[in-house]
Formats: structure tokens, sequence, C-alpha cells
């Protein structure tokens, strides 16, 4: 079953980025969230603005995939909600956007 993936970024995979975790928030606080998945494992760094990164692997994409659809627009830690989409595969390089070409595209004069 394909799902429609409303409005999430990126294909399917293992890794789930959560976007906006609290900065009190601990990799315990999200792992107790996640216990119904299997064995997840939560990657999470302060960053020095005071945001939080954080990711969960989990051992299959169908529990990635049944986690986000079953959580996505409620997903909270620490009572604060929380954002979640697919990280890119480790195995792809990042994409990086490219901002040099905008002129040329644009000049129709």
């Amino acid at each position: 079953a394909h799902s429609r993936g409303g409005g999430m970024s990126g294909a399917a995979s293992r890794d789930v980025k959560l976007s906006g975790v609290p900065a009190r928030a601990t990799e315990a606080d999200v792992l107790s969230q996640l216990s119904d998945y299997g064995d997840v494992r939560v990657r999470m760094s302060h960053r020095r603005d005071g945001s939080v990164e954080c990711a969960a692997s989990f051992e299959s994409v169908e529990l990635a995939q049944a986690f986000v659809e079953g959580s996505v627009g409620e997903f909270a830690v620490c009572g604060v909600a929380v954002d979640l989409g697919y990280s890119e595969p480790s195995r792809a390089p990042p994409q990086w956007r490219t901002h040099r070409r905008e002129g040329e595209a644009s000049r129709e004069a």
C-alpha cells in the first residue's frame, strides 16, 4: 500500500528526523514515546544556537513509516509539538542547492 505522503519530505527511510525537539528533552524522553516501534536508536545533538538536532533510526523502513504515519501532526516531546520527516539515507550525498544560476534563468530581456 502506497501512502499519499501528506507533504512529507523525501522518500521513506529507516531514519526519521525530529524537528523542534525542545532543548530540555533527553534521548530517554524521545525513546519512551517510541517503545511500540521495536528497537529504536535515537541520536540527539545540541547546537550552539540552542536548537536540537534529533533523529531516530528504526529497525526497518516499515516501522519508521508506521511511526511517522501514526504520529505525524500529533507527536510531542516534553509537551512540545515536534515535526517528523524522513532523513535522507546516509548513502546519498547531500543535495546542495546552488543559487549561482538563478540570475541567468530570469534574464528574459
